[in-house]
């Protein structure tokens, strides 16, 4: 059995309903940075509605432009850009909508952990699915979401030990 796995129903045996509800905020990515104020602060934004990729990494909601939060894509100009592409599509699927939740802004533009129904985590899916990398220079912010990415940086390299996606065809080590 994969030590993922094992470690997983290891501690599902162990934990209680509040742990489980934390855990599973942490995982859809909806969980609110540690950084932000408290009570009384200003609570972060959160755009929703219909949405449409832009590329890879790039989501339009509701006219809003952001790009998923710590996930980096192929450019357009590269073919496989292309193929990132359309995962992102299916993944917010057909008439689908988006909830996104900005972690920060930089250069007038949003980067937002963005979730839906049907997958959860859009930005942890296109990371499982090998169509993406972790953008290491988000790792320098100092608003990290560490948990998050810890979660992020797995998922890569889970794509990576599959050969799925953009992994496909590396050679292995």
């Amino acid at each position: 059995m994969d030590p993922e796995i094992e470690q997983i129903h290891c501690m599902q045996r162990h934990l209680t309903l509040p742990a489980i509800l934390a855990a599973a905020i942490l995982l859809t990515g909806c969980a609110v940075d540690s950084e932000k104020p408290g009570p009384g602060g200003p609570a972060p934004e959160i755009v929703s509605g219909a949405a449409i990729a832009l590329d890879g990494d790039t989501v339009r909601v509701e006219g809003t432009v952001m790009n998923l939060w710590s996930v980096d894509a192929p450019n357009l100009a590269n073919s496989d850009g292309w193929f990132a592409r359309a995962a992102l599509d299916d993944l917010i699927g057909e008439n689908g909508t988006l909830s996104c939740t900005v972690k920060f802004k930089r250069k007038r533009r949003s980067h937002a952990v963005c979730t839906n129904s049907r997958v959860g985590d859009v930005g942890r899916s296109m990371l499982q699915g090998g169509w993406a990398i972790v953008a290491r220079s988000d790792k320098k912010d100092e608003k990290l979401d560490s948990a998050l990415a810890g979660v992020y940086a797995r998922a890569e390299k889970r794509a990576r030990q599959l050969r799925a996606g953009l992994w496909a065809g590396m050679p292995r080590r």
